[in-house]
């Protein structure tokens, strides 16, 4: 296969695996949490806010097939992620900033595929499960949902630097421009996040997330948005639906999903102005199949449950989230 950049090391990586960037979707409703997840009880509506919410309140059953196929899919998701920061690790180790880059990218789709399966090892209200898993779970779901936010915005200094150094000629004014803003774009959303997170931590939730009839104050929009503060809970429907424990915020969050958005969409513009300059190199391509690999894999998992209306039980959640994470490992690989 030709070179596309003009480190040895690096042309490894675009030609065979260009399409490695990255994790998850223009939208998040399948990749972090599903908008049933979101959806308080109508029936205990301060009980589940306040975080009261029994674990045996929800009848939680055996694991099925499904589920139980899916449990083992995470986990060699989980298998898949490391293999491929390995490999990575081999091929541009020296490659500064645009390694660091996926190697947090991997790390965080391997982290997440990891709490989905340990989701389903532990099963609230089982044999195996008890306040310490339980716990940990919940930490674990404060911080999957943090990292996708923050890691997938490091995305798009990545696909614009690899243009550059994939063109088969000096990078253009433009171009370099785009690196350099795209990494400042960044390193905002690290420090905005970051900044939410020290809010609540230094002032704690303030009275408007808890009670909607009290008016909010000049930014509280930031500690009441963080997601290592605040109240999490079991995702009932999860539960109930597919026996996996799965840790969802008791208030939505916003933001989340701007990140990936951007990220799915740097990669999809940035493969196919490469494919544009470099239409003979077939490993350019690739970038450009594997970055539209990712985006049907979050797209038709969206539509799963349109398109099946008839599915219902396990299906209807492990299926959509797995086509998801099956369309970012392509889209990595």
């Amino acid at each position: 296969m030709k070179r596309l950049c003009n480190s040895s090391r690096l042309s490894n990586l675009c030609c065979n695996r260009v399409a490695m960037a990255l994790p998850e979707q223009v939208s998040m409703a399948v990749r972090n949490v599903s908008k049933v997840g979101f959806e308080i009880d109508s029936d205990q509506p301060e009980q589940v806010e306040r975080g009261q919410m029994s674990v045996q309140e929800s009848n939680a059953p055996r694991a099925g097939i499904v589920s139980r196929a899916a449990t083992v899919s995470y986990a060699l998701l989980l298998i898949g992620h490391a293999f491929l920061l390995k490999e990575q690790y081999q091929q541009i180790s020296d490659a500064g900033l645009l390694y660091c880059s996926i190697c947090m990218v991997q790390l965080s789709l391997a982290f997440e595929a990891g709490t989905y399966a340990a989701g389903g090892l532990v099963r609230a209200g089982g044999k195996t499960g008890s306040s310490c898993a339980l716990g940990m779970l919940e930490l674990a779901g404060r911080v999957r949902l943090l990292m996708g936010a923050v890691i997938w915005a490091w995305l798009l200094p990545w696909s614009a630097e690899l243009y550059c150094r994939c063109s088969q000629s000096a990078a253009s004014p433009t171009a370099v421009l785009a690196v350099d803003h795209s990494r400042a774009f960044a390193i905002f959303i690290t420090v905005f996040f970051a900044l939410r997170e020290f809010c609540v931590l230094l002032l704690g939730e303030p009275a408007s997330a808890l009670d909607s009839s009290v008016a909010p104050k000049f930014g509280d929009c930031l500690p009441s948005n963080a997601l290592l503060g605040g109240q999490f809970r079991l995702d009932k429907a999860e539960l109930e639906t597919t026996g996996r424990a799965v840790f969802v915020p008791s208030r939505s969050r916003k933001g989340l999903d701007i990140s990936s958005g951007l990220a799915l969409c740097s990669h999809i513009l940035g493969s196919y102005l490469l494919c544009r300059r470099v239409s003979t190199n077939v490993g350019a391509c690739w970038w450009l199949v594997g970055a539209w690999g990712g985006l049907f894999g979050r797209k038709f998992g969206n539509c799963w449950n349109w398109v099946f209306p008839d599915a219902a039980g396990e299906a209807s959640q492990e299926v959509p989230r797995m086509l998801c994470r099956a369309g970012e490992l392509w889209w990595m690989r």
